[in-house]
């Protein structure tokens, strides 16, 4: 995946400067291990949270199932 971050970001660039456009400011205020480092326990905890059955939002499933979401209507993502 990284791969194609990287084209499809360098067709962007290119692309407005081909067509000059003004290049674009990064927004970032800081480094991307930086925020990794701050985004990983939350997401660690969003995963660990859909496996049953000590997980938050499977508690009804078998130990070491992992549910796509806690849903269980419309559709039973649970089961």
């Amino acid at each position: 995946m990284a791969p194609r971050f990287w084209t499809t970001l360098c067709a962007l660039t290119f692309g407005s400067t081909v067509l000059a456009a003004p290049q674009l400011a990064p927004r970032a205020t800081e480094s991307l291990d930086t925020w990794l480092a701050s985004e990983v326990p939350f997401a660690k905890e969003g995963i660990l949270d859909n496996i049953g059955s000590d997980g938050a939002y499977a508690k009804s499933s078998k130990s070491g199932i992992v549910i796509a979401s806690p849903s269980t209507s419309n559709p039973d993502c649970e089961s």
